[in-house]
């Protein structure tokens, strides 16, 4: 799954920005390594981490040249799963997962 975010500092400039997850919204866990340089994105392999989540929640926090830093938190909460099939009525969706979020940090 591809992660990306949009960030941008009204007056200086945006020096990381650090993608989480979280299954209640209260712990976060880090994606990665926080991203330097845009564009902000991040390739997040669910398959080593999560094998079936049906609730995730997801934030991505922007970190400006003072350190002053802006969070946000994705409005509603995701699913995954990595399970293979079980019966004849399961199905797998081939595709690109991308989640875009948009963030100014002041």
């Amino acid at each position: 799954m591809e992660i990306e975010a949009t960030a941008s500092d009204l007056d200086g400039t945006v020096t990381n920005v650090q993608f989480e997850y979280s299954f209640d919204k209260s712990n976060w866990k880090l994606i990665g390594a926080p991203v330097t340089a845009a564009p902000y994105s991040i390739g997040w392999d669910t398959v080593t981490i999560i094998q079936q989540e049906p609730v995730i929640w997801l934030r991505v926090t922007a970190t400006d040249n003072v350190r002053l830093s802006t969070t946000y938190v994705y409005p509603t909460s995701i699913g995954i799963d990595n399970q293979p099939p079980i019966t004849s009525d399961d199905y797998t969706i081939y595709g690109t997962s991308r989640l875009r979020y948009n963030i100014d940090s002041h």
